[in-house]
C-alpha cells in the first residue's frame, strides 16, 4: 500500500497473526466484529501534550495509518514501513537573479491549482484576509477566466461584535481584505458565512466522528463545515484551501538568521539583522532568532523558565502523570524543535501534517472535495529548494509570496502586517453553551480514561471563572486549552460508550 506525499487521502490497516486487513478509514476496519473498539492511550497522551504522531498511530488500539509519503508492505506476516518521499533530500536552488525565485513560485503554484480544477468550470475557495488562501483563490480565478469559469470565494465573518483593540497584532473581521481581492476579478463571487451557527459542540462531535480523531482547533470547525455545505448547495464539487501555505508558499523565514550563522555566512546574517531591525524587529527578538537554535537545550530551558515560558502549552487541560506513564516527555520534543534550523523546522511541520481525516470528514458530511494546492508535492519541493533568506529578503517577512503575488493581490493584503484572528467571536457562542460545557465536565468524571488523562478540576475552574465581554486575546488563550480538552474528552467518552460512530453521517455518492 502507498499513500500520497501530502496525506490527502486516508489509508488504514490492521494486523493479527497471518491476518491483514485494510480500509480507507478506520471505521471500515472497526465494522468487523473481531476488531474491538478500544482507545489507544499512547496516541491520546501524544495529542494532549502536543507531541505529533509520525509513525502511523491512530486513536484506536491495533489500527495503524499509513503515514503520508510512505509505503506499507505485508509479506509472510511481516509489515515493513518505508518512506518513498524524503523532502530533506531536496537540493538547494541557486539562481543568479533573486526575482526568479518569485517567478518560479508563481509558476509552480499555478500548475498545482490548474491540475486540481482542470475538469471544473466553477469551484469554491476559502478566502481569508491572509496571503495563502488569497494567492490560491486569485490564481484559480485567473485560470478559470481563460475558459469563462468562475470562483465562489468564501469568507468566514464574525457573527457577534468583536473589537480589534482587544486582539493586538490581529484583525478579527477579514471580509474587507477578502473583498479587496474579489474586486480585482470579475469572475469571482464573494460569499460571507458566519463563523458559528448552530451548536458548536454538536458540530465538534460530527467532525470528530467524521475525521476519526478529536479536533485540535474546534473553533474553526463550524465555519469550515458551513462553507462546504453552502458550496454543496450551489453545486460546487471542490473547495480550494491554502492550509499548508504557512510552511510552503508564505514561509516567513523565522530562523533564517541562525541558519546563516550556522553555515558561516556571517556577512549575510548581519545584513539581514540590520534589515529586520530597520523594519521594526526588537533587538531581543533578533538575538533570540539568531542564537536560540544554536544554544544547548539546557540553556534554552533555563531561559524559557526565566521568561515564564516553561509551562507547556495547554498543560492546564491534561495530566502530566498520564503523559509520563506513556513514556513521553514533551520537553524533549520542544528542545528538538527549538534546535532545528529553518528548513528542517519546515520539513518537520510538513511531515507531521496529516489532512486525510479532515478531508474525508468534509467529504462525508457535505460531498465537497477539499483540495490544497499549497501542499502539492511540487510546490513543497520548490519551496524547500529556495534558500531561507529569500523568504525574508530586505527584512520583510513572507517576502517571497509577496513578490510572487505582486499585481495579482491587492496592496491591502500584501502590505498587511497583522494576522487574521479566526473565530474571534467563539467566546460569545461558548457563553451560550456554557451550561453544556459544565454538563460535559460532569459526565467526564464518570469515564475512567478521561479522569486519568484530563485535569478536570483545572478545567472546571476555567469554566467557573468565565470571562465577560468585551472579550480579549488573553481570554482566548485561557479558553483554547479548555476547548481542546473538551474535544478530547467528548471523543473519549463517545468511544468508551460505543457511540462514536453511531451518528448516521451522510455518505456521499
Amino acid at each position: 500500500m502507498a499513500r500520497d506525499a501530502g496525506g490527502h487521502r486516508p489509508l488504514h490497516y490492521w494486523v493479527r497473526g497471518e491476518q491483514f486487513r485494510f480500509a480507507s478509514e478506520a471505521r471500515g476496519l472497526l465494522a468487523n466484529a473481531d476488531i474491538p473498539l478500544v482507545a489507544n492511550q499512547h496516541r491520546i497522551a501524544q495529542q494532549l501534550s502536543r507531541i505529533p504522531e509520525m509513525s502511523g498511530g491512530t486513536y484506536f488500539q491495533g489500527i495503524s495509518s499509513v503515514p503520508p509519503g510512505h509505503t506499507v508492505v505485508w509479506e509472510r506476516g511481516r509489515v515493513t514501513v518505508r518512506d518513498f518521499w524524503q523532502p530533506c533530500n531536496v537540493p538547494q536552488l541557486r539562481l543568479r537573479d533573486p526575482r526568479e525565485y518569485a517567478e518560479g513560485l508563481r509558476s509552480v503554484l499555478e500548475a498545482a491549482v490548474r491540475d486540481r480544477i482542470e475538469d471544473f468550470s466553477a469551484v469554491g475557495s476559502h478566502l481569508s484576509g491572509g496571503l495563502d488562501s488569497s494567492s490560491v483563490t486569485a490564481t484559480a480565478a485567473r485560470i478559470l477566466q481563460e475558459r469563462g469559469g468562475h470562483v465562489s470565494a468564501y469568507t468566514a465573518v464574525p457573527s457577534a461584535a468583536v473589537n480589534d483593540a482587544g486582539f493586538p497584532g490581529y484583525f478579527c473581521d477579514e471580509s474587507a481584505h477578502a473583498a479587496a481581492t474579489v474586486a480585482l476579478y470579475p469572475n469571482m463571487k464573494h460569499v460571507l458565512i458566519p463563523n458559528i451557527s448552530g451548536s458548536l459542540l454538536h458540530t465538534l462531535d460530527r467532525m470528530s466522528s467524521g475525521a476519526e480523531r478529536p479536533q485540535l482547533t474546534p473553533g474553526t470547525l463550524c465555519w469550515i463545515q458551513a462553507i462546504c455545505a453552502d458550496a454543496a448547495g450551489r453545486g460546487l464539487p471542490a473547495m480550494l484551501t491554502g492550509a499548508m501555505g504557512n510552511f510552503t508558499i508564505s514561509w516567513d523565514g523565522r530562523r533564517a538568521l541562525s541558519t546563516l550563522i550556522a553555515s558561516g555566512r556571517i556577512p549575510e546574517a548581519v545584513r539581514l539583522a540590520r534589515a529586520r531591525r530597520k523594519n521594526g524587529t526588537a533587538w531581543s527578538g533578533l538575538v533570540k532568532s539568531a542564537l536560540g537554535p544554536l544554544l544547548p537545550s539546557r540553556i534554552r530551558r533555563v531561559l524559557r523558565g526565566r521568561g515564564g515560558e516553561d509551562n507547556l502549552q495547554d498543560e492546564i487541560g491534561w495530566r502530566r502523570d498520564f503523559v509520563t506513564r506513556a513514556g513521553l516527555d514533551p520537553r524533549e520534543v520542544l528542545d528538538c524543535m527549538e534546535s532545528l534550523d529553518s528548513r528542517s523546522l519546515r520539513i518537520w511541520c510538513i511531515r507531521r501534517a496529516d489532512p486525510g481525516g479532515i478531508a474525508a470528514a468534509i467529504h462525508r458530511l457535505t460531498g465537497v472535495e477539499e483540495m490544497d494546492p499549497t501542499g502539492d508535492r511540487r510546490v513543497v519541493e520548490f519551496c524547500l529548494s529556495v534558500p531561507e533568506e529569500h523568504y525574508c529578503a530586505n527584512g520583510r517577512k513572507r517576502s517571497l509570496i509577496k513578490d510572487a503575488m505582486s499585481g495579482i493581490l491587492p496592496p491591502k493584503v500584501l502590505e498587511e502586517r497583522r494576522r487574521g484572528r479566526q473565530s474571534a467571536d467563539i467566546l460569545f457562542h461558548l457563553t451560550i453553551e456554557k451550561a453544556e460545557l459544565e454538563a460535559e465536565l460532569a459526565r467526564l468524571k464518570t469515564i475512567d480514561l478521561a479522569v486519568r488523562c484530563l485535569n478536570l478540576p483545572a478545567l472546571e475552574s476555567v469554566v467557573q471563572a468565565w470571562p465577560s465581554p468585551p472579550f480579549k486575546e488573553e481570554h482566548m488563550a485561557r479558553v483554547s486549552p479548555l476547548m481542546r480538552a473538551i474535544s478530547m474528552g467528548r471523543f473519549i467518552r463517545r468511544l468508551e460508550e460505543g457511540t462514536l460512530f453511531r451518528d448516521r453521517l451522510p455518505v456521499p455518492a
